[in-house]
């Protein structure tokens, strides 16, 4: 009774192999989507932060945003702005938009430092008038 045994070797070498590449992709999947979902989290962050900072520099310099939608026709007017420097935080753009005679809309979009996620932020702003004292005497700032 003799057998021929030749193949017998190289179909179970054949099958180890792709049972071992198989495992070997099975461990592989979760590390490399976990390293993009960290990544996706990192870009989506750095968005927010730039948006965030976007209504920030806003508000800090409105002296000069109001200045310059009281010059447009009252209800609608807008002043747009951005800044498109290389940050390792992102960048933003947004928009100021006159709603009424005190009440402001603040919209910026901020973007990761590679461009590819994008958050929005909004801010309602109610502009209130100050008086001061100077040496004439009381004014009325608008």
């Amino acid at each position: 009774m003799n057998r021929n045994r030749h193949g017998a070797a190289l179909a179970l070498t054949v099958l180890l192999l792709a049972m071992m590449m198989t495992m070997v992709g099975a461990l592989l999947f979760p590390a490399v989507m976990d390293r993009r979902l960290s990544r996706n989290a990192v870009r989506i962050h750095q968005a927010l932060a730039a948006a965030e900072s976007g209504t920030e520099v806003v508000v800090a310099g409105w002296g000069r945003t109001d200045a310059q939608l009281a010059a447009g026709t009252g209800a609608g007017a807008r002043a747009t702005w951005s800044f498109d420097g290389t940050l390792a935080t992102g960048w933003y753009r947004g928009q100021v938009r006159r709603l009424n005679d005190r009440l402001f809309l603040i919209v910026a979009e901020g973007f990761s430092s590679d461009s590819v996620a994008r958050q929005r932020v909004g801010l309602l702003v109610l502009a209130d008038t100050a008086s001061v004292v100077s040496r004439a005497g009381w004014v009325r700032l608008p």
